[in-house]
This record gives structure tokens, sequence and C-alpha cells, in this order.
């Protein structure tokens, strides 16, 4: 009796950058592997290792400017690769489903819910249109999001990001698919929220037999999803094999890089600094609320205001880097952005120590802020929306370059090659565009930019969460170096504690848009008084088996 064929079967696949000689680069670089019905495959490795193209190859797709130049991938015995769209989406139907990685530009901004769960149900379902609806409700409900028909009648701008995550997974779940293709599924969640996310991935597994491939560059993620890991470096898979063995007793180096790079909370925290440096920053009693909408009720019912923040306040110090945490929603983005002049609050004050010492006051979104804060800068945490797509990476640095330092073309090129440098890029990339990018290699250009003005303050919102993490621990020593050469203040905000212990001198807890608690690293990692921040700290995955 003859052996079935592997559900899924990647042979030797290389893809070339497309050129018209054959020295086109290497993307994937002879990739063999076989997935079997219903088991968890991750796939790790830096960005721009290949992990994001060989998942969506294995979905039969290729970006344009790709090409298949050898090997086979076959699904269930059937070459898929270089299908047309009517067949392949019949030889997918049912069988694949794709999960992407950013679901604020996964989900259509002016469809609500209902009308996206439709969709994906008209088009893999002979469903009628009443059966679909109820199908809809019976599939956020699987997802376990409290109140779908609420659920149903909001915009994606309306959910949290563990909300609209799960909402993508339903949608993905509409094809009754056997197995689930997912890109960084947890990438911009709070710990408390992916270990949610994590849990239900794996319920649907056990409850469905659904088969999972994960791509991520979280080791921790991995660890906690899958049976089977892959390790891809520079298009190639330099290992592949059990979780437990490959963890645990890993044979290649990159591997070994990657799992010394993890960030782990049993990490020695690095010894606090002798002195503070003078204040730069001062938030006295900030609070920010925004007017929810009119529900039905009388007349005379007015709104009632939704506080981000509550009576914030807190001091930052030359050369310090003070971190914020907390889950989505806590008001960790919106503290920023108050501080960047970018959302107006109500009460409270924030100043800003100038060049000669004198205490500037920083007004609200509506006021007029002074020419000369370009000393404030701010890193956002998606680069896809933060990045101009139709311009070159030369250009986007350019434009600050030219705004506060103003010198010759040639002057310019060679200090966007020195910030590319800084990290960890080369000047190849100058001509290229953010779409060209992987996550990672956008997030660094964007660091860069905004080191571009020199500044005495810098807003990091969350700028490592789509980093690998050794381009991670790169990024957190430059930031670290940004403290000591420019003295420069960092405000970092991250939902990773783990993360933070690697690079912070304090921490500020958040909840609710409150500061629950506040310490050094020490007594906030090693012994933390209040009970959410312990509920944060025990989120945070590890990888050691």
């Amino acid at each position: 009796m003859s052996t079935p064929p592997p559900f899924l079967a990647v042979d030797a696949l290389t893809v070339r950058v497309t050129s018209n000689s054959k020295s086109g680069k290497v993307i994937l670089d002879g990739i063999t592997l076989a997935v079997d019905q219903g088991s968890a495959l991750g796939i790790a490795g830096e960005s721009g290792s290949g992990k994001s193209t060989l998942l969506l190859a294995m979905m039969g797709v290729l970006r344009e400017g790709l090409m298949q130049t050898s090997g086979d991938l076959h699904l269930q015995g059937e070459k898929i690769l270089g299908l047309g769209d009517d067949a392949l989406c019949t030889a997918r139907r049912g069988t694949l489903a794709f999960i992407a990685q950013n679901t604020s530009t996964a989900l259509t901004p002016n469809h609500k819910i209902s009308t996206q769960m439709d969709e994906a149900l008209r088009l893999n379902t002979p469903l009628p249109k009443p059966q679909r609806n109820d199908r809809a409700t019976d599939l956020l409900n699987q997802v376990m999001l409290p109140d779908a028909v609420a659920i149903l009648a909001k915009y994606p701008h309306e959910l949290s990001g563990g909300q609209a995550q799960r909402v993508a997974i339903a949608m993905a779940l509409a094809s009754n698919p056997k197995c689930l293709m997912m890109d960084e599924p947890t990438t911009g969640l709070d710990v408390t929220t992916q270990a949610t996310i994590l849990d239900l991935l794996i319920h649907l597994q056990k409850t469905m037999g659904l088969g999972l491939i994960c791509v991520s560059h979280d080791l921790g993620v991995l660890a906690k999803l899958c049976t089977q890991i892959g390790v891809m470096q520079a298009g190639k898979l330099v290992e592949l094999g059990p979780k437990a063995q490959l963890l645990g007793h890993p044979k290649h180096d990159y591997t070994k890089t990657l799992l010394a790079a993890v960030p782990r909370l049993s990490t020695p925290i690095p010894p606090p600094k002798a002195a503070r440096g003078p204040e730069v920053l001062r938030v006295s009693n900030l609070s920010l609320s925004y007017k929810s909408a009119q529900k039905r009720g009388w007349p005379w019912q007015k709104a009632k205001p939704h506080f981000a923040l509550k009576n914030a306040g807190f001091m930052l110090h030359q050369a310090e880097v003070l971190a914020i945490v907390g889950e989505s929603g806590s008001g960790k983005s919106t503290l920023l952005r108050a501080i960047a002049g970018m959302a107006d609050w109500q009460q409270g004050s924030i100043s800003y120590m100038g060049p000669k010492g004198q205490s500037i006051a920083l007004g609200p979104l509506k006021s007029r802020r002074l020419s000369d804060l370009a000393a404030v800068q701010m890193i956002f945490q998606n680069p896809q929306s933060s990045l101009n797509p139709k311009q070159s990476v030369l250009q986007i640095l350019a434009q600050p370059l030219r705004l506060y330092f103003p010198q010759t073309l040639s002057d310019l090129a060679a200090r966007a090659a020195a910030l590319c440098a800084s990290v960890r890029l080369d000047t190849s990339y100058l001509p290229r565009f953010p779409p060209q990018l992987s996550g990672g290699e956008r997030q660094r250009i964007a660091i860069a930019r905004a080191l571009c003005a020199k500044p005495k303050i810098l807003l990091c919102d969350e700028v490592t969460t789509a980093l690998d993490v050794s381009v991670q621990a790169t990024v957190l020593a430059l930031l670290r170096d940004v403290t000591v050469q420019e003295q420069s203040a960092i405000l970092f905000v991250s939902h990773d504690l783990a993360v933070v212990r690697m690079i912070a001198d304090r921490i500020i807890v958040m909840k609710n848009g409150e500061i629950v608690e506040m310490g050094s690293v020490a007594e906030i990692c090693e012994t933390p008084k209040h009970a959410y921040t312990k509920n944060l700290l025990a989120a945070v995955l590890d990888t050691n088996m």
C-alpha cells in the first residue's frame, strides 16, 4: 500500500527576485519540508530571512517582483504554485486560510464587521443571507468575543487589538479550513491579550483538528503554540525539529544566537546609574477624556466622558530611559501623543526644559508649539502607516535632515547612509521604497528618521514590536547608546516587561489611564506591589522547556 502524500510538501523550492539573468537575489534557497495534517509548525528567523515569503508561497502566492526558479510545492498532492487565480482559490477553499500580520490594515476600515464577515461567508459557503448572519454570530462566539451582536455592528477602529485579531481569526474560519496560515498573529498585542489569543488558537486546534503554520520572530510564541519549529536565515532553512529539541538543544549557531537574544525576566538587571541627570520633562496631573457616543435614552441624558488619562504625573531626567507598560487601552500611547502635541488634554500641564535651562510649557493640541521643539521626536508603532510608501528611504531620511540641518546633497546622502548603518541596514536600502521592505526593516527606517533631529527627548511607541529578537537587542542597545552619546532622554512604551528590563532605568505601570505603580526596574520586576503588575509579569512568555 502506497503512503499518502503529506498535507503540504515543499520540495527544494527556490525563489529569486525577478531578473533577466540568473543573478537575481535569492529569497528562498532550496527549502524542503513537509507538514502533516493537524500539526503545528512554527517558522522563526530575522526580518528579511524569507519567513513571510515562504508562508505566502505555501498559499500558492509569490509577491510581485519574485519568481520561482526551481522546486515544487504540493497541497494534498496537487501542485499549486503557478495556478491561475480561479484554480488557486478552488484548491485552497476549505483547506487553507490566511491571517495577516496587521489586522488594522487587513480589515477594511469603512465597512462594519458584519459586512466583512458576510463577504467571507458569501465567498466560501453556499449559505443564504439569513443563515450567514447566524453563522457570523456563531463564529464570533467561537473565538470567544463577548457580545457578538454588538461586535458585528462596529467598525474595525472601534475594536481593541485583541478584538480585531479575533475577528480576523473568525473570518479565516468562515471557509472551514483544515489549516490556518498565520503571519505574526500576536505582533502588537500586549502580553495578556497575546496569551488569550494563543490559548484560543490552541483551543481551536484541539476542538476542530486544525493545522497551524505560524511565522513569528517571537520564539516564546512559537514555544507555546507549535510542536515543530524551523529556523530560517538568509532564505535557507538552517534547522528544523521538534520544539523541545530545537529550543533545548539547538544545533545550528544561528539558532543558538537567536535563543541567546530572547529577552527573559531571569536576565540580570543592569546596575543603576550613579546619579540622575537634570530634569528635562515634567508631566503634572494630566487628564484627557473623550466623549462617548450618545446612546439611546432620554434627551436630557448627556454622554459620559471616557478618560484615557487620569491625573498622570512624572518627571523625566536627562539620559534616562523611563519605560511605560500596560495593556492595550491603558493610556500609554495617548500619553506619548499628548507630549508630542498630537492629543488635546483638558487638565494638567506638560513642561520641557529648554537649551538654556528655562521651563517651556507645552500647550495642548490647539495651542501653538514652539518651532525649536524638534528636540522632541516620536517613533510610531506601525511603520507601515507612518512611512510614505511613495518615497525612497533616502528621501524619507533626507527630508528631516534638510529641515533641521541644511547641507549639501552629498552630505545628505552620507548622513543618510550613516543613519542606516546605525540601525543595521546597508546603503543598498537607500533607493528602496517601504513596500519593498520587511516589517522589521521598515521600523528600523522609522527609528533612523527620528534620530535625524538629534532629539533630546525620544518618544518610542512599541518600537521593537515588529523586530526579531536579534535586531531588537541591537535596537535596544542603539537606543541606550543615544542616551549616553547624545544625553537624550527616552520615554519607552512597551507591553513587554522582559524587553523593558533590558533598557529601562525606571518603569511606570498604567491601567485604565492611571499610573498604578512606579519605581526602579528592580522594584517593579522583582518586588511588584500592585496585583496588575504581577499579572503582567506572569503573562510574559518564555522559551525554556
